[in-house]
């Protein structure tokens, strides 16, 4: 190791070797007495954000550009957003107070001398756990505050209560998954640190190691310190061009953040996953070298049902872990050692990476948001252990990461052109799965026959001679309104989620949303000619049209999308032509989660899709954010629901969970675990 300092660029540029060193004054700031726990203001926020905001600097308001004469909630509401507490919130004015400058330098230098590599990421592998559950957030700060000194204990509740700035401030999260994630990746890159060296570093600073607190509460203040750093690109400049209404790399800062957020509910995954693979996949009329489900289970080496309930043993098992200790490495699932021998070392092979690994991609991995490796690599392997660095990412890897993972292993057997052709037969068998969702949203006529049409009828009507036009892929005749859909199965490119790109998040939305509007806007000609043609779907001109996009990926939607989707296709010609007729209401974008969560509204309380995006549009609160995020903030249980398409196959999931995973003797009968649906 060199004798080069870590510092905040460090955090983005890894250009040095680390060999930190600590810092006397730092002592100061802990205790080992039990100072009195905070019962006030409470340290998170609703649980379902939209995305987590840097609050190194500016508080939220600033930080979206915002002018005065708007409120906060006018365009982000406050449940569904936070600012995060970073280092400078409560150390910066500790230390001047005591007349000591507050340095983030010497702070990394300091904590990551503490403990060896090993140790960061066991303990930063927990805090990220805990940063996906509210309640364990409010027990970690109850435990980090009795081991803070009281002065600074305050300092912390000071900041969490937004007293830092209180003419503008907000109040703070205490961790981030954001920065905990950064953190750990720092911390992975440090060649490994053995008791000599930190014995020799206590030598040098005259102070015993191991005196911050023990690994955990030192990832705590690391995180802190790194989320200070996090975000500098996005810290808009004078005359910066603007996007979506803000400065363009803070709004694509916010645009990441987004897509890093959005998650859906476990259940519907699991369950998407299987339907779609197996039900829809066996639909499929494109080229390929076999059924989907057939091409998956070859990707994974293994079926398709046992990958899911071996990724739900490590899913699951992280749920139950003490949220005060550090990540434990977990034994293989006993029972599935027996029944399927094999297929838990051919799951840690595609989905763990060694600590030298998981050392190398985050140094070839440098900036804020290059999460690929453990969004493919979720695992640490400790021999035949694992540590679970995300179960979030877990569990997307085997269910909306899926795609990717057959996509590279159909790129290893036949090339590009084994690519495309699985790139083109996902895309049908997400346009398949989006338009029976839809189906379920029609109305049922009394005597038969169906208010659903589709791009055939529409040809058949309105195109005879195929002359095109644009058609949408599904429609749905309402009497008083006509809601048109299209699918389209690609999602934001690894360029604007990974990157932060600006010219890449453009081409995505052109791809995504803009071309798709030119098709609808198509569809919206058709369906409003009068007279209608003989024979067509509608007998009479639709006075009100609902356009809609769903996007095979799960798509951030929020005020910068919203605005600059908006922007995009008032700039096209044909879109903006369609946006500007008054029997236009606006076109969405829904993604799978959206569909699910309307769908399972929908059945309980008997309304329709258009009113249920009637009502969210109307809502000024929510109008620029999800269909889905408004639901759950606005709509009792949305979160718990299940759609009636979905628990079917669900349930056939925890069938093999409970065969793989629990012994017989400690099975229930008959017990299904699919969640509450709707018949």
């Amino acid at each position: 190791m060199t004798s080069d300092n870590v510092t905040l660029s460090d955090i983005r540029q890894y250009d040095r070797k680390v060999a930190p060193q600590s810092d006397p004054w730092l002592e100061r700031l802990l205790s080992s007495s039990a100072a009195a726990v905070s019962t006030g203001p409470a340290a998170v926020g609703s649980g379902h954000g939209l995305f987590v905001a840097r609050g190194s600097e500016r508080p939220l308001a600033d930080l979206l550009g915002l002018q005065q004469v708007h409120e906060q909630h006018d365009l982000w509401p406050d449940e569904l957003t936070a600012v995060y507490l970073t280092a400078a919130d409560y150390i910066r004015p500790f230390g001047e107070a005591a007349g000591h400058a507050y340095d983030p330098d010497a702070w990394l230098s300091s904590l990551l001398c503490q403990y060896t590599r090993e140790e960061f990421v066991a303990a930063l592998a927990q805090l990220n756990h805990i940063t996906q559950h509210p309640p364990m957030i409010r027990q970690l700060l109850e435990r980090t505050l009795t081991q803070l000194s009281p002065v600074l204990a305050d300092r912390v509740r000071a900041a969490l209560a937004g007293d830092v700035d209180p003419a503008r401030g907000k109040d703070r999260v205490f961790l981030a998954r954001p920065a905990v994630l950064r953190a750990l990746r720092l911390a992975a890159h440090l060649s490994p640190v053995d008791e000599q060296a930190l014995a020799q570093a206590a030598v040098r600073t005259g102070h015993p190691s191991r005196t911050m607190g023990g690994p955990l509460l030192c990832s705590v203040l690391l995180s802190h310190v790194v989320a200070e750093g996090l975000g500098a690109h996005s810290r808009s400049r004078p005359g910066e061009p603007l996007l979506g209404g803000l400065p363009e790399s803070l709004a694509v800062e916010l645009v990441c953040t987004g897509a890093f957020v959005r998650q859906g509910n476990a259940g519907n995954l699991l369950g998407r996953t299987l339907l779609l693979y197996r039900d829809y996949g066996a639909r499929v009329t494109k080229p390929l070298r076999h059924r989907p489900l057939d091409l998956a289970e070859e990707a994974l080496g293994m079926p398709l049902l046992t990958a899911l309930a071996i990724a739900f043993y490590y899913y699951g098992a992280t749920m139950q872990h003490p949220p005060v200790d550090t990540a434990r490495a977990l034994e293989p699932p006993a029972q599935v050692l027996q029944v399927a021998p094999g297929a838990v070392e051919a799951f840690l092979d595609r989905f763990a990476s060694t600590a030298d690994e998981l050392a190398a991609a985050a140094e070839a991995n440098r900036s804020d948001w290059a999460n690929l490796h453990l969004q493919e690599r979720p695992l640490l392997r400790l021999d035949d252990r694992a540590v679970v660095l995300d179960e979030a990412f877990l569990l997307e890897r085997l269910t909306t990461g899926l795609f990717f993972l057959v996509l590279g292993h159909e790129g290893r057997v036949g090339g590009e052109t084994a690519r495309q052709q699985w790139r083109d037969a996902y895309a049908q068998m997400h346009e398949l799965l989006v338009e029976d969702y839809l189906r379920g949203f029609a109305p049922r006529p009394i005597g038969g026959g169906t208010f659903v049409f589709d791009e055939d009828d529409l040809q058949r009507a309105y195109d005879p001679k195929n002359r095109g036009g644009g058609r949408a892929d599904i429609g749905i005749d309402y009497g008083n309104s006509v809601l048109l859909a299209d699918a389209v199965s690609g999602q934001l490119s690894i360029a604007t989620r990974q990157h932060g790109d600006k010219a890449a998040f453009a081409k995505d939305i052109e791809q995504l949303v803009v071309k798709k509007a030119r098709q609808l806007a198509g569809t919206v000609e058709k369906v409003t000619r009068d007279p209608q043609p003989a024979g067509g779907p509608l007998t009479v001109p639709a006075t009100a049209v609902h356009a809609i996009v769903v996007p095979g990926g799960q798509f951030p939607v929020n005020p910068v999308t919203t605005r600059f989707i908006d922007q995009q296709l008032r700039a096209d010609p044909t879109a903006a032509a369609m946006l500007n007729d008054p029997r236009v209401r606006g076109l969405q974008v829904l993604d799978l989660r959206d569909l699910e969560h309307a769908e399972a509204v929908r059945a309980r309380d008997n309304c329709t899709l258009p009113e249920l995006l009637r009502d969210w549009q109307a809502d000024p609160r929510y109008a620029q954010v999800s269909l889905s995020d408004w639901l759950i903030a606005t709509t009792t249980d949305a979160d718990l629901l299940r759609p009636r398409l979905l628990t079917g196959p669900l349930n056939e999931v925890f069938a093999v969970i409970e065969e793989l995973l629990i012994p017989p003797d400690e099975r229930l009968p008959q017990h299904r675990l699919g969640g509450p649906g709707n018949d």
